[in-house]
C-alpha cells in the first residue's frame, strides 16, 4: 500500500484569528466532531534540556516539526502508513466520548505524537469557525496548510485541576471535502489525560450545508484536476517488450511541470527503471532496431541528443550543445538520426517593425527550420537543407535512402492563403526533387514497402478529390481526411471519403497489411483499422471512450495507448495486434480514484426541427436525487470540433456536477467526426444553425426532465463557444446567466486582428469576406444585437491572448455597460487563449463556479469573496 495519499479537496481560503468563533450577534449552529481517524501514538524519544524553559522550547520545536508531509495524506480507516522501515501503523477510526477523543494515556517516560484527522464536507461556500481544545500541544492543518497551533500545555492549578486551552480560527470553505489534520504531542511533563475536543460554529443560514465525518470519499475537485500525476506520452520498443511512459506533475512552488520517464515490461507490467531528477528526458524515440532509445535534453549552451542502450547499459551523448535544437527522428536503419534546428532572426529595430505579410504577426512566422543528420556512434553530422528557407521533416523511406521534407508557401491573394510543397531528398546523393503540392496538408507516412504515401489532408486537398458533399455546399476543411498517394503512378486515392470519423493520426503498421487511424468519432476518440486489400474500416474496441496517445511496435506485434473516459481518468493499456486483446499496464490514479464518487454520465439525443439528430451527454451530481430540483449548466463549443469525452480539461463537467449542477453538453451541427455533410454546416454559418439547435435542445431537455429548475439555467462556452454564448443571449432569455471565455463579439475585428483570424476564416467563412458578405460579418456579430441581451453575462479573457484578442470582450463589455445591463469582465494577467499558470488557472476555474452559484443558486458569497 502506498505511504502517501494525495490531498483530495477543493481549494480553501484560510483566515486565522486567535479569537472565539464568529460574532456574538449572529445566530449560530454548533457541530461537534464525534469521530476521528487516528495514527499512532508514536514514541518520540528526545534529549530534553535540563532547565524547564529549555524543555518547553524542545517540545515547541517537536510539535512544529513536520514529521510527515500532510499535503500528501488523505487517510481512510484501516489504511496502512509506513512510518519508518521498521514501523508500520494503520489509520484507525475512533469515536468520541462526550465529544472528546481520548488519544491514550501516556504511561511512558517519553514524548509521543499522534496524528488525528477528520473531514468537513460542504455543499456550498460556507463561512464558519473551528475551535479545538486540549491540555496538550497541537499543530492544526486544513487541506495541508497550517491553520493554527497550540504550542503550550496547561499545568495544574493550586487545587490540582487542569483546564484545557482553546485555539480558534475562522474558515472560508469552498464546496467539496476538506481535511482537518492535527499533530498532537504529549510528554512526561504533561498531564496524563491526553484528549482533543473540536467543534464548528456557523451561521444558521448554512444549516444542512456542512457535515463532519471520518469518510474519505470525495467528489471530483480542482486540486485533483491540477495537482495529480498525469501520464502524457507512451512509446514502445521495436519488439514491443518495453514501454516508455512519460509522466508530468505540476510543481506548485515553481509553477512549472516536472517530467520524468519510467520503463515497464509490457508482459509482466513490472517497473524496469525510472529516469527522474537530474536526468530529465524529453522527446524519447526508440531506435527501429535493437533495444536503445534516443532522448533530448536542454542545456544553457543548446540541446543535446543522448543514446541509451538497455542491452549494454551504455548512455552516451551523440549530439552535444546543438544551438536551437528543436526535434529529431531515427532513420529506419538505426544508423543515424535526422534532426532539426530552428532559429529566429533578430529584429533590426525593436521600436519599429515593418510587416511584409499578414503572417508576420505570428511569433514563429519568420523562424527558419533547418534539417541535419548525425551518424552513430561518433556523432559525425551534416546539413541536409538550406538555412535560408524553412524545411520540415515529413517522412523517411523504409530503406533509409530518401527523406521527404516540406516547405510552406504563403499567398494572401489566393485562397486558402497557404499551401505546402513536398520534396524528396536522396540521402546518398543529396539530390532534391519536387514531389507534390497541396492545401490543408497535415502530414504523411510511408507505406512499409516504400511504394506509397499515406497523406492526411482536407476534403479540398488534391483538387477536392476527397469531398463528399452536394454540389454548391462548401466542405468543412477541418474535417481531416486520409489519402493514399502512389509514388510511381502519382495517383491519389481518397480512402476516407465515405468514412464519417475525422482523422487525427495515422500509422501504417509493418506486416499487417493494415493502417490504423486515431479518429474524432462524434464525441469519442476511437481507433480504427483500415484493411488495405479489402478497403474496409473496422472499429478496434478499447477499454475507454477517448484515446489520448498511441504508439506501435516496429515489428507490428503490439501497440500501447493512453485512454480515458468521461468518468474515468487516464490509464495505460497494451493492445495485441494479433487478436485485439487489451491489457491494462498502468493506472497511476488508482488509489485516489478509489476514493472518488462520481455521478452518472448518460447520453441524451434529440432531433431538431430541421430533422437533424443532435447528440449530447448529461453529467449528474454524485448524490443525485430525481425528487429534487437542480440548476442546469448548458455547455457547448459550436465550432468545428466536438467536446471530447475526456475525464479532465479546462471545462471539467465532472467538477461542475460535483458542485451540485446537472451539466448538459451537446454537439450542434458543424462539428467534425459526424461526416462531411454534418461538418459542412459550420461553413459560413457563424452561430445560426448551431445556436438554434442549442436553444432547441436545452428547451427539450428541460421539458423532459422534471428535476431541472427551468428558472436556474446557465450557459457557457469558450473561444468559438464564447461567441456562441454572446450570440445565444441576443436570441433568447431562457438562461439566467451566461459565461463567455475568450469569446468573439465582432467577426470583422476578429478576422482582421486575431493572429489566426483570417486563416481560421479560410475554412469557417470560406471565400467570404467583410466586403462581400456583410450579412455574415455584421448580422451574425453579437455586438450589433447587444441591446437584446437581458441575461447577466460574465466575460473572461487572458490579456495576452493573440488568438481572440481582448478587444472582443471589451467591445461587448462597453456596449452592455452603456446599455445598463448586468455584465462582469474579468481579465487574467499575462495569460493567453488558455489560462495555464497554476494559481491563475485555479482562481479562474473557481470564478466560473462562483458566478454560476451567484445566479443559479442565489449564493453570492463565494463570488463576493473572490472579488471583494
Amino acid at each position: 500500500m502506498q505511504q502517501f495519499k494525495k490531498i483530495k479537496n477543493s481549494f480553501v481560503f484560510i483566515f486565522l484569528f486567535v479569537i472565539f468563533p464568529l460574532n456574538a450577534q449572529v445566530t449560530n449552529d454548533t457541530l461537534f466532531v464525534n469521530q476521528y481517524l487516528q495514527l499512532g501514538p508514536v514514541d518520540f524519544p528526545m534529549v530534553m534540556g535540563e532547565m524547564e524553559d529549555s524543555r518547553e522550547g524542545d517540545l515547541k520545536a517537536l510539535v512544529a516539526e513536520e514529521n510527515i508531509d500532510v499535503t500528501k495524506v488523505w487517510p481512510a480507516g484501516g489504511e496502512e502508513f509506513v512510518w519508518t522501515n521498521a514501523q508500520n501503523y494503520f489509520w484507525v477510526e475512533k469515536k468520541c466520548q462526550e465529544n472528546k477523543l481520548y488519544i491514550s494515556e501516556n504511561q511512558k517516560n517519553t514524548s509521543q505524537i499522534s496524528y488525528l484527522g477528520f473531514y468537513i464536507d460542504v455543499k456550498r461556500f460556507v463561512t464558519a469557525s473551528i475551535s479545538i481544545q486540549s491540555p496538550q500541544m497541537i499543530n492544526v492543518y486544513l487541506d495541508g496548510i497550517q491553520l493554527t497551533k497550540k504550542d503550550s500545555y496547561e499545568k495544574a492549578d493550586d487545587e490540582g485541576k487542569i483546564l484545557p486551552g482553546v485555539i480558534c480560527s475562522d474558515l472560508k470553505l469552498e464546496t467539496g471535502k476538506h481535511l482537518v489534520m492535527m499533530k498532537c504531542l504529549t510528554a512526561e511533563v504533561m498531564d496524563k489525560e491526553w484528549y482533543v475536543e473540536s467543534f464548528l460554529k456557523y451561521d444558521k443560514k448554512y444549516s444542512g450545508s456542512l457535515s463532519v465525518s471520518a469518510d474519505p470519499t470525495y467528489f471530483a475537485n480542482f486540486k485533483e484536476l491540477l495537482d495529480d500525476v498525469k501520464v502524457t506520452d507512451v512509446s514502445l520498443s521495436p519488439d514491443g517488450n518495453i514501454a516508455a511512459v512519460q509522466f508530468s506533475q505540476r510543481d506548485i512552488n515553481e509553477d512549472k511541470n516536472e517530467s520524468w520517464v519510467e520503463l515497464y515490461d509490457t508482459e509482466e507490467g513490472a517497473l524496469i527503471s525510472t529516469f527522474k531528477g537530474a536526468m530529465d528526458l524529453s522527446n524519447i524515440d526508440w531506435a527501429p532496431r535493437g533495444v536503445m532509445f534516443a532522448y533530448q535534453i536542454s542545456g544553457t549552451k543548446g540541446g543535446s541528443i543522448w543514446i541509451y542502450d538497455l542491452s549494454s547499459g551504455e548512455n552516451y551523448e551523440l549530439l552535444k550543445d546543438e544551438k536551437d535544437l528543436s526535434g529529431f527522428i531515427w532513420t529506419p536503419d538505426a544508423l543515424s538520426i535526422i534532426y532539426t534546428t530552428t532559429t529566429r532572426p533578430e529584429q533590426q529595430d525593436k521600436n519599429f517593425k515593418k510587416f511584409e505579410k499578414i503572417e508576420d504577426r505570428w511569433p514563429y512566422a519568420n523562424d527558419v527550420s533547418t534539417i541535419h543528420q548525425v551518424f552513430l556512434p561518433n556523432g559525425v553530422k551534416r546539413d541536409l537543407t538550406s538555412s535560408k528557407v524553412s524545411s520540415y521533416i515529413a517522412a523517411i523511406s523504409p530503406d533509409s535512402e530518401t527523406l521527404i521534407f516540406s516547405r510552406t508557401k504563403y499567398d494572401a491573394t489566393k485562397w486558402p492563403f497557404e499551401s505546402t510543397n513536398y520534396y524528396t531528398l536522396d540521402l546518398n546523393t543529396l539530390k532534391t526533387d519536387s514531389l507534390f503540392s497541396m492545401i490543408f496538408a497535415n502530414g504523411l507516412v510511408y507505406s512499409p514497402d516504400g511504394q506509397n504515401l499515406l497523406v492526411e489532408g482536407a476534403p479540398s486537398s488534391f483538387n477536392g478529390i476527397g469531398k463528399n458533399v452536394s454540389d454548391g455546399t462548401w466542405p468543412n476543411d477541418y474535417d481531416n481526411q486520409a489519402f493514399i498517394y502512389n509514388l510511381k503512378s502519382k495517383t491519389v486515392a481518397p480512402i476516407t471519403k465515405n468514412f464519417d470519423p475525422a482523422i487525427d493520426d495515422m500509422y501504417w503498421v509493418k506486416g499487417k497489411n493494415a493502417i490504423y487511424f486515431t479518429t474524432t468519432d462524434k464525441s469519442y476518440k476511437h481507433l480504427y483499422r483500415y484493411n488495405v486489400k479489402t478497403k474496409e474500416f473496422s472499429l478496434v474496441k478499447l477499454e475507454d471512450e477517448y484515446v489520448t496517445k498511441i504508439d506501435f511496435a516496429e515489428d507490428g506485434s503490439k501497440a500501447i495507448f493512453i485512454s480515458e473516459s468521461s468518468n474515468k481518468p487516464r490509464r495505460v493499456f497494451t493492445l495485441d495486434l494479433e487478436n485485439d486483446n487489451v491489457s491494462m499496464l498502468l493506472f497511476p490514479d488508482e488509489a485516489a480514484f478509489s476514493k472518488i464518487k462520481l455521478g452518472v454520465v448518460k447520453d441524451y439525443t434529440f432531433t431538431s426541427k430541421a430533422g437533424q439528430k443532435i447528440l449530447g451527454r448529461v453529467y449528474y451530481p454524485p448524490d443525485f436525487n430525481e425528487d429534487k430540483k437542480y440548476p442546469l449548466i448548458v455547455h457547448y463549443y459550436g465550432g468545428t470540433s466536438p467536446i471530447d469525452r475526456n475525464f479532465e480539461g479546462r471545462y471539467p463537467q465532472n467538477i461542475w456536477a460535483a458542485n451540485g449542477y446537472v451539466v448538459f453538453t451537446m454537439q450542434p451541427s458543424g462539428s467534425t467526426g459526424f461526416g462531411q455533410k454534418f461538418s459542412a454546416v459550420h461553413v459560413n454559418d457563424w452561430g445560426k444553425v448551431a445556436g438554434e439547435e442549442i436553444i432547441e435542445g436545452a428547451a427539450k431537455f428541460i421539458k423532459e426532465h422534471k428535476f431541472i429548475d427551468a428558472k436556474r439555467v446557465g450557459c457557457i462556452g469558450a473561444s468559438y463557444g464564447g461567441f456562441m454564448t454572446m450570440s445565444l443571449l441576443t436570441k433568447t432569455n431562457m438562461f439566467r446567466a451566461g459565461i463567455a471565455h475568450a469569446g468573439i463579439s465582432t467577426l470583422t475585428s476578429y478576422w482582421g486582428e486575431g493572429f489566426w483570424g483570417h486563416s481560421y476564416s479560410a475554412v469557417a467563412t470560406a471565400k467570404s469576406y467583410p466586403w462581400n458578405r456583410k450579412d455574415i460579418y455584421v448580422d451574425h456579430s453579437p455586438i450589433y444585437s447587444a441591446d437584446k441581451i437581458n441575461t447577466p453575462l460574465l466575460l473572461l479573457y487572458g490579456n495576452i491572448d493573440t488568438n481572440v484578442p481582448k478587444g472582443e470582450s471589451w467591445t461587448m463589455y462597453t456596449a452592455l455597460k452603456l446599455l445598463g445591463k448586468d455584465v462582469e469582465l474579468i481579465e487574467v494577467d499575462q495569460q493567453g487563449h488558455w489560462i495555464m499558470e497554476y494559481k491563475k488557472r485555479n482562481k479562474w476555474s473557481r470564478t466560473i463556479l462562483a458566478y454560476f452559484d451567484k445566479y443559479l443558486k442565489d449564493q453570492p458569497e463565494w463570488w463576493d469573496e473572490l472579488y471583494k
